[in-house]
């Protein structure tokens, strides 16, 4: 079951979400032999606008903890144009696509800063 949340992302920022991935019946999920993809973007269905990605890993390199964490450099998200975005993260099977779990979508709201830490 995918679920929903927002986020804030602060341009020159790094920034880092670690998920806990539970299976239906609230039990860690093991994440041994999947991959993760998370994604952005101005809207779902724009086809030609520009898709930035979160950077992917399992929390303490162990993908039995069921910890996924999305990371955003500081360097990226300076790049990103203010403004709201949507995204989705999903679990791949062997990396392929056609094997599939959305397992979170909402959107992202990216909020200028005054001062660069960069």
């Amino acid at each position: 079951m995918t679920k929903y949340s927002d986020l804030q992302v602060h341009q020159g920022e790094d920034i880092s979400f670690r998920l806990e991935i539970v299976d239906e019946n609230g039990a860690v999920k093991d994440l041994t032999g999947l991959n993760a993809r998370a994604r952005f973007r101005k809207s779902y269905s724009s086809s030609n606008a520009t898709t930035y990605s979160f950077s992917t890993s399992f929390g303490a390199n162990d993908p039995t903890l069921g910890l996924l964490d999305l990371t955003l450099n500081g360097e990226v998200s300076d790049d990103i144009p203010r403004g709201r975005y949507v995204y989705d993260v999903f679990l791949l099977r062997d990396g392929s696509l056609n094997i599939s779990e959305k397992i979170l979508e909402g959107q992202i709201e990216v909020m200028p800063s005054v001062t660069s830490i960069i």
